[in-house]
């Protein structure tokens, strides 16, 4: 399998999963001579995918811990306002976000959304493709019904550079499954 994630126009970034680790560590040992790969004009960098220990020892300053430790420590203890979830299902505090560009993320949804009022732990979210692009629909968990209703207010509507609108809507609830019986049939017994 092999999965190309967006980047910038010099450089990308790609998933491959191997069988099995012995092709993984022959293609690693392959790619690390310092030869670029025949139809390239640099070397390529090729190294196992990170593990979550392994991310926080390269992304952190060399201390023990980064600060994504920390992030993910309060988060998980519940003693943030907003609880423990990611995506909670109370439909009066969520935003249904739909219309983005293709290069939104998180980031940019708590940027936009977030002068509005509180949001909850891991409270935005946009719906990506396989690629990594968005998907042009997304969903924001604030922690209290006004700052919806402000959101509203200020984006919904709102005329994008591409002469798109935006559309900001509170989230619609699910409805119930409906569960079907099947008839009653009686039993005959034909002995």
């Amino acid at each position: 399998q092999c999965r190309v994630c967006p980047g910038g126009e010099t450089r990308r970034t790609a998933l491959v999963r191997f069988a099995s680790i012995e092709e993984a560590a022959a293609c690693l040992a392959a790619c690390s001579t310092g030869t670029p790969p025949a139809g390239l004009a640099e070397p390529v960098e090729v190294r196992f995918a990170d593990t979550w220990d392994t991310k926080q020892k390269r992304n952190s300053d060399g201390t023990e811990f980064s600060i994504e430790v920390i992030v993910k420590g309060f988060e998980s203890s519940g003693l943030m306002p907003g609880g423990l979830g990611r995506y909670d299902n109370n439909s009066q505090c969520a935003l249904y976000i739909a219309g983005l560009p293709s290069d939104t993320t998180d980031y940019h949804l708590f940027k936009l959304f977030s002068p509005l009022g509180p949001i909850a732990p891991r409270g935005v979210r946009a719906l990506l493709n396989e690629d990594g692009s968005c998907k042009g629909i997304a969903f924001v968990n604030y922690q209290r019904e006004d700052s919806v209703h402000a959101a509203i207010a200020v984006y919904h509507g709102a005329l994008l550079p591409d002469g798109s609108k935006l559309r900001v809507q509170q989230k619609a609830q699910k409805p119930q499954p409906q569960i079907c019986h099947p008839p009653a049939v009686p039993i005959v017994d034909s002995s």
